[in-house]
């Protein structure tokens, strides 16, 4: 290993992979780094979807990804916030905004007013002070050219249908000159508690300066290190992660849901993908519950 990190390798699948070493190399290119990926199998499904939050734009224009092909391309259908249901006992559901809080009276910000408010008998609730949840629940997205000289500003984030945005990233980090390698797997070579090297299953030695784990779960890199592991399962009862695909709404949000049950939750995110489809990304459930009828189709 040299004095200097040159070598930077990332190891991992799917956006992860792809979204850390593409940043790299805009980042740290020019510093004479020479980025490398190795890339595992996927574990993305059909029916994986994403929701991200508004600075996705501005990650993608730091990256130099054009938003525009997006949703020819993966799906990309705009949203404005989340609504959250079952998360407050009995309390109605909510709509998170993508947006800046309204504006205070120096240094009080606006929520304590309305908190004020509240103990003295205001009945609007917060989320109807807020632009980004009002056009969420009106079905409007504000444009990126919008010129807002008010005081209230809304963004948008995606929900994006994930094995295709992942392909997407796949051929941009390619176009990139980002030189990867593909393998169903790869050991770690050590000298003491320092990476030098990993192997791919096919047997070719890769070596770095540094290494990047973009593995997920998995964790290809660290795991070994890992003997003291201690299993927190019976603290965490929702274990499986289930995706589906449900009939299209006739008028859908601009926002995705996310709803707590007592067997776990799940999330609601519509996309552009197949006409009539609105995929339930990741609802969990407990071993022993039942998936709740809002999931069932």
């Amino acid at each position: 290993m040299t004095d200097r990190v040159r070598r930077l390798v990332v190891v991992g699948r799917d956006i992860p992979l792809w979204l850390s070493a593409i940043g790299l190399q805009s980042a740290l290119g020019r510093a004479d780094l020479e980025v490398r990926v190795v890339e595992l199998p996927s574990y993305l499904q059909p029916t994986d979807a994403l929701a991200a939050v508004p600075s996705i734009v501005a990650l993608h224009r730091t990256l130099g990804i054009s938003d525009a092909v997006l949703p020819r391309l993966c799906g990309a259908v705009p949203m404005v916030g989340q609504r959250f249901a079952n998360w407050s006992g009995g309390a109605p559901p909510f709509v998170l905004g993508f947006d800046t809080e309204p504006p205070g009276d120096g240094d009080i910000p606006f929520a304590q007013y309305w908190a004020k408010g509240r103990l003295e008998g205001l009945r609007v609730p917060l989320e109807d002070f807020s632009l980004g949840s009002v056009a969420a629940r009106q079905g409007r997205v504000p444009g990126l050219s919008d010129e807002t000289s008010g005081p209230l500003n809304a963004g948008f984030g995606y929900h994006l249908e994930a094995g295709p945005y992942a392909a997407v990233l796949h051929r941009f980090g390619q176009q990139a000159g980002i030189p990867s390698t593909f393998t169903n797997g790869v050991t770690v070579e050590r000298e003491g508690d320092r990476i030098v090297a990993v192997v791919t299953a096919e047997g070719e030695r890769i070596e770095g300066d540094l290494f990047i784990d973009a593995s997920g779960p998995d964790a290809v890199l660290s795991s070994p290190q890992h003997d003291d592991f201690e299993d927190w399962s019976r603290w965490l009862p929702c274990d499986r992660i289930l995706t589906a695909s449900a009939a299209q709404l006739p008028n859908p949000p601009a926002y995705s849901q996310v709803s707590a049950f007592a067997q776990g939750g799940s999330a609601c995110i519509r996309s552009l993908g197949e006409p009539g489809s609105w995929p339930l990304s990741r609802p969990r459930i407990s071993t022993n519950g039942a998936l709740p009828n809002s999931c069932r189709r």
